[in-house]
């Protein structure tokens, strides 16, 4: 079971991988601009573990815990009576040019505008069924931010 599983999340993630990079881009896609200096990529909101992936593949399904946000709230500012303005993604650019005030962090949503995050829901990247992923945070050619897996040259 262990092994079928294991093969078809393979499968699956090989397919999606290769369909992606072959996805036909518009008005700029997905495509790197520039890679963004004085960012970081982190992990927002819970921190997978190694056990929990062992458990979700042999349990045969991905986790599914309402307990637990997968999302991380974020501010209008480091203010500790800000406004929550809306949630993170799962990796967040981390502005570390800045220290954090009131234990928040600026951080870069994908649309270029800059919202504060507590640094206890940030944890370092990692990537837990690839533990030598990489991700460097950019500007797409479609004037949005993101992440790509490739270095800068």
């Amino acid at each position: 079971m262990k092994l079928t599983l294991s093969l078809f999340a393979l499968g699956t993630l090989i397919t999606t991988s290769f369909a992606m990079a072959q996805a036909p881009s518009h008005n700029g896609g997905f495509q790197t601009a520039r890679y963004l200096k004085g960012y970081q990529c982190m992990q927002a909101g819970k921190a997978w573990t190694d056990a929990d992936f062992n458990r979700w593949v042999e349990n045969g399904r991905l986790p599914n815990d309402p307990s637990v946000p997968q999302n991380s709230p974020v501010y209008a500012s480091s203010d500790l009576n800000a406004n929550q303005v809306g949630t993170s993604d799962n990796v967040a650019l981390v502005d570390i040019r800045h220290p954090a005030v009131n234990n928040r962090l600026p951080i870069l949503w994908p649309n270029g505008k800059t919202v504060w995050i507590n640094v206890k829901e940030l944890s370092p990247y990692k990537v837990v069924s690839n533990p030598r992923a990489k991700c460097y945070p950019v500007q797409l050619k479609n004037g949005r931010y993101g992440t790509s897996s490739t270095p800068p040259k």
